[in-house]
């Protein structure tokens, strides 16, 4: 992808940021309760985020176990968070799982296993989310301000869900010549992953459980977040990250920046936070996503000083040595 398509997309996520600020709120009473959070519930958002990093290597670790190839979860603690950064402040579409993926390829060289055990890794991680986020609908409207027919779009989730999961397993739900080219394409893509995990039914089921595990640390974070902003926040609020971190893995922007925010902002109204309490909660947690990712900064240096070198390195062996200098 070309690079000013990720410029455009940038900019899109800065314009809804700063609609959402103009907007919604006012910017002086969201800057005022930015800096009035209560910094203990925020210290708290931070450790579950690198509790949920170590998480998801732990899967990844798992995955790349089931192929017969043994990793250090401290090496792919460091990839992960490499790839977060990369993912996150990069002016590039080469970031995110493609640079922690192009770096343990790298090392490991066994391409085709690493990024068959990261694929794996998120299609887990959507499953479970998009199970929470349809157990969510069903109980938001018993227990926060919401529509009734919510559930139906938790009966929809759970189908496709089920639909996902049977795909990871390897079965076809429907008839793949039934369906769009692109996404009989991308069922198979799939399908070609998991059938190498056929074997490893145990492996997928335990990826999954600890998939729920991380999301629900995500919900009692976001709970976190909008306590350090309103103190008398509900608990029920945990029940709105799913719906939250569903929608944030739409790829309009770098990130979910903008979309992430702004979802998350009318979500926490309904927790019966002000519209100024809801967009500063979702701002801070735009800082701290921020802020954790720069824990990758020391492996992302290296893994750009190695590959200067290594272009550097190829660049000489093409020199005739009659014409170096």
């Amino acid at each position: 992808m070309k690079r000013w398509l990720h410029w455009v997309r940038l900019s899109l996520g800065i314009t809804l940021v700063a609609l959402l600020v103009t907007h919604f709120a006012g910017m002086h009473a969201t800057w005022n309760a930015v800096l009035s959070a209560h910094p203990l519930p925020l210290a708290g958002c931070v450790a579950i985020y690198f509790i949920g990093v170590v998480l998801s290597c732990l899967k990844w670790q798992w995955l790349l176990r089931a192929q017969g190839i043994q990793a250090s979860l401290t090496r792919l603690v460091q990839w992960y968070l490499m790839g977060t950064l990369a993912g996150t402040l990069l002016p590039s579409d080469i970031g995110g799982d493609l640079g922690r993926g192009y770096a343990a390829a790298r090392e490991m060289g066994n391409g085709a296993a690493v990024w068959s055990s990261i694929l794996m890794e998120r299609f887990t991680g959507l499953i479970a989310l998009a199970v929470l986020a349809a157990l969510a609908l069903a109980l938001m409207p018993g227990v926060l301000d919401a529509p009734a027919w919510l559930p139906l779009g938790a009966g929809i989730g759970v189908a496709l869900s089920v639909v996902g999961f049977a795909v990871m397993l390897g079965f076809s739900p429907v008839r793949l010549e039934r369906l769009p080219h692109w996404l009989s394409h991308i069922i198979l893509q799939f399908q070609e992953v998991a059938a190498r995990y056929r074997n490893n039914a145990g492996t997928i089921l335990a990826c999954l459980g600890l998939s729920v595990v991380f999301h629900l640390g995500n919900a009692l974070s976001f709970w976190w977040l909008a306590l350090a902003i309103q103190p008398d926040a509900p608990a029920a609020t945990m029940i709105l990250w799913p719906l939250a971190g569903l929608f944030g893995v739409l790829p309009l922007t770098p990130g979910g920046l903008g979309v992430r925010e702004g979802i998350s902002a009318a979500l926490l109204m309904h927790a019966d936070l002000s519209s100024d309490q809801a967009v500063a909660a979702a701002l801070i947690g735009r800082m701290l996503l921020l802020l954790c990712s720069l824990a990758g900064l020391p492996t992302l240096i290296a893994t750009l000083s190695h590959v200067h070198e290594r272009a550097s390195t190829a660049s000489e062996k093409e020199i005739p040595n009659d014409v170096r200098i």
